[in-house]
């Protein structure tokens, strides 16, 4: 009984409990302080990336309409060269393929440069395809 009416172990008590106090607040202090500089790093990266995007869109897209325009010229120098005589199969072919160009390099650019949730991609791509 003598320990709890002791001033003096009550004051130990509530010292040693306030640096404790002290300490989990540093602790939380340094874990905030740790998340904002993740953050921080994160909207550098971002931000640069950002950047990068818009140049890396535009040149996909150009490389697509060059490919495109030197595919159409082939099919009409074939065309040409056979005097229009072309089957059925490789006009199927031809159409095929870019329309599949098309729109896989525009489901690359859209998820490189609009990411949102890890399946939305996918999705995209399934509506699309049929």
């Amino acid at each position: 009984m003598e320990a709890v009416t002791d001033p003096i172990s009550w004051e130990g008590a509530s010292e040693s409990q306030a640096h404790v106090q002290f300490r989990v607040e540093q602790a939380e202090a340094a874990k905030l302080e740790a998340e904002v500089d993740t953050l921080r790093e994160r909207l550098a990266s971002e931000t640069q990336n950002r950047r990068l995007r818009y140049p890396i869109a535009i040149g996909a897209l150009l490389v697509m309409v060059l490919q495109v325009v030197v595919s159409n010229a082939i099919f009409g120098w074939y065309g040409d060269t056979n005097a229009w005589d072309i089957s059925a199969a490789a006009i199927s072919a031809w159409m095929g393929t870019t329309v599949v160009e098309v729109v896989a390099v525009v489901l690359v650019v859209m998820n490189y440069l609009f990411r949102t949730r890890a399946g939305s991609t996918r999705r995209v791509a399934l509506i699309l395809m049929g």
